[in-house]
């Protein structure tokens, strides 16, 4: 059977576990697959529609099991074609779920509606469409299906067949006047989805139908996709080459910077993803067919696209940067060559007056590993650049060097390497604007990370004592980098602080405490929750604020929680959680299993409580989808909103101020973007 849709899949899951009921013998035999008991019981003239508990009949499971002759048998015995079990879903779904042409057809004629839709709007011609057989959704169209009928969240039949390559399927939906500029939310057209895909024959199709090839996606409203992405920024996003090469063909603009950057520049970021550490860097994508990224950029320059292109905007470190720039920034020497080949200028220096080898070095870095490359790639592009006339001892506008990149990133060989090859201590042995030299950038005294780096200070240290220099561990004046490790309390409330505080960094656990057996882990920026008993644990406390977080279930009845103003681990709790505090509930709603509050006290004083499980109902998000909490703490007042929604208000809460923490309970979920 085909991948089935997140609703159908967990209503089969859920079907299976149903009970059987006295009522319903032929439904029973049908699910038994009983061929000869269905026959006695047809004889028998036995109510053909008497259904199980919940709700599914003997001509669901006939449908469900694919099992056409059976069908037959029901249909001509005046079997209920239109009867919904208890999920709303009918035999007709079922059946195009299995993309069962013949049996959808019996349905069909039988007076089954072809515009019946699963109880969350999945109409049953996108269902067939996703399904891919043409078969089940020839028969819906000739009997009435509605061709851009919309599913959940405005999706349609035909972005279903596009993002899946049924090309077959596509041409039919086309013929029956499917709107191919149908947009979601999201900014999303079919061509959009097949792009994404790596779909090529369908992206063929649909540019044929009459879709502009430089048609970019409006802007998202989630902000998930950049406003200005066109399909070939698209392609070269999911590292699907020769599609990008196809849409060029096509007369895709290759020098198209409204999304802020060319396809030339987004080489260096999908051949190597920031924001991994170590050995968890992040993978580039997957992609489709045989092309690499060094073929498609010269497939770019061939198709005109200009080789030193500055980015007009971004952050302050990469406006100005070329392809090349970029390229050196994660020190991608394969790709810093072949740019090399095609005309890049590696002397270019961004808006900041940043060099290649800065960047390549760390500048433009605050975290250690924050972007790619190893130390080892960074020393075979310094080398490089160096070979090609690129200053070592060139400052920036901030009064930062090579040197201070490489105290930014913690790299104790290629400061070694600066030394050996010159670069001039009276140069890069000074405070840049924020007070720092790179001996006290390695000590600690930088944005975002204040942990030292012993090793990197010791290998500055051996330079400068060398050069007759004694380092200076004085701080820059207005910094207190260890003030979060020894303040014992702390309050992110607006008149203490208008900035955002992170509490989760994307890289590891910094920060937080493992409690217990709660499993816990980060790849890909994301803290996942993998099952275990326990919790993790803010290290700091903290009074008023207001703590914003996105997460998702990755699988049904996933169970966990947000804790608040929390104290220790109970020692007397076999599930090793708090003490005193409270928790927000985080639970799957998605089968049914609504938690009777959704906040509740562990081990604190009693409070007032109002929660709207209505109002959580609706604003609650399918397994899968990310969603957001923002609980607000405030005096004696807890307020939490999930999606925007207000849901919960407490009052007269006692605790006034305690950790943060999330439980591991049950199930797969995952967190991002903690931050007060």
């Amino acid at each position: 059977m085909k991948r089935l849709s997140k609703i159908a899949a967990l209503l089969i899951t859920l079907t299976m576990f149903h009970v059987a009921s006295a009522d319903s013998p032929l439904a029973d035999a049908v699910e038994k697959k009983d061929h000869a008991a269905v026959r006695k019981l047809l004889e028998k003239n036995i109510d053909v529609n008497a259904s199980q508990t919940d709700g599914m009949t003997a001509l669901h499971w006939a449908a469900y099991q694919d099992d056409l002759a059976t069908a037959k048998l029901l249909v001509n015995a005046s079997a209920n074609v239109k009867a919904k079990n208890r999920y709303g879903v009918t035999s007709l779904s079922l059946a195009c779920i299995n993309g069962n042409g013949n049996m959808v057809e019996l349905f069909l004629k039988a007076g089954a509606d072809p515009n019946t839709s699963l109880h969350e709007g999945e109409p049953a011609l996108m269902t067939a469409a996703r399904t891919g057989k043409p078969g089940a959704v020839k028969a819906l169209l000739a009997h009435g299906a509605k061709v851009n009928a919309k599913g959940r969240k405005s999706q349609t039949a035909l972005m279903w067949a596009a993002a899946d390559g049924h090309l077959e399927v596509v041409n039919l939906l086309l013929k029956a006047g499917a709107d191919i500029r149908a947009t979601l939310d999201s900014g999303f057209t079919p061509l959009f989805f097949a792009v994404r895909e790596g779909r090529t024959e369908v992206v063929h199709t649909l540019l044929k139908a009459g879709i502009d090839v430089n048609e970019p996606v409006s802007r998202e409203k989630n902000g998930k996709l950049k406003s200005g992405t066109t399909p070939l920024t698209l392609a070269v996003e999911n590292g699907h080459f020769e599609l990008a090469t196809t849409l060029l063909e096509a007369g895709a603009d290759p020098n198209d910077m409204r999304a802020g950057y060319t396809s030339l520049h987004m080489l260096s970021w999908v051949r190597k993803p920031d924001g991994g550490d170590g050995d968890d860097d992040l993978a580039p994508p997957t992609g489709s067919g045989i092309m690499s990224s060094a073929q498609f950029a010269k497939q770019l320059v061939d198709h005109g696209a200009r080789v030193n292109t500055r980015l007009k905007g971004g952050k302050l470190h990469w406006k100005g940067a070329t392809p090349f720039f970029l390229a050196s920034k994660t020190a991608d020497a394969p790709l810093m060559r072949v740019l090399l080949e095609l005309g890049a200028d590696p002397l270019i220096h961004n808006a900041e007056n940043s060099t290649p080898l800065m960047v390549a070095t760390g500048i433009g870095q605050t975290m250690e590993a924050a972007s790619a490359g190893t130390e080892t790639e960074i020393l075979e592009a310094a080398q490089m650049l160096l070979d090609l006339g690129v200053d070592i001892d060139a400052v920036n506008n901030s009064g930062e060097t090579a040197m201070h990149g490489a105290a930014y990133k913690n790299l104790p060989k290629v400061v070694q390497f600066l030394d050996d090859n010159n670069a001039k201590i009276e140069v890069w042995n000074r405070r840049n604007k924020k007070g720092s030299t790179p001996y006290l950038i390695a000590a600690g005294y930088r944005p975002g990370n204040f942990k030292p780096s012993y090793e990197t200070m010791a290998a500055i240290k051996k330079v400068m004592t060398a050069h007759g220099e004694k380092p200076t561990a004085k701080p820059p004046k207005r910094v207190d980098p260890y003030a979060a490790k020894t303040r014992k309390k702390q309050t992110a409330s607006k008149e203490e602080s208008r900035e955002r505080v992170d509490l989760f960094n994307g890289k590891n656990l910094a920060g937080w405490e493992i409690q217990n057996n709660g499993r816990f882990s980060v790849k890909n920026g994301r803290l996942r929750v993998d099952r275990g008993t326990g919790w993790l644990r803010s290290v700091d406390i903290y009074a008023d604020f207001t703590l914003k977080l996105q997460f998702r279930f990755l699988e049904a009845n996933a169970n966990s929680g947000i804790f608040v103003r929390t104290g220790a681990t109970s020692k007397k709790d076999k599930n090793g959680w708090p003490n005193n505090g409270y928790q927000v509930q985080c639970m799957d709603t998605i089968t049914g299993k609504v938690p009777l509050a959704t906040m509740i006290p562990y081990g604190a004083p009693p409070f007032e409580h109002e929660s709207d499980l209505d109002a959580l109902k609706k604003a609650y998000k399918p397994v899968g989808e990310w969603q957001s909490y923002e609980i607000t703490a405030k005096g004696e007042t807890l307020r939490v909103k999930l999606n925007g929604t207000l849901i919960t208000t407490a009052t007269s809460i006692k605790n006034l101020d305690g950790h943060i923490g999330i439980q591991a309970e049950n199930g797969l979920l995952e967190f991002r973007e903690i931050e007060l």
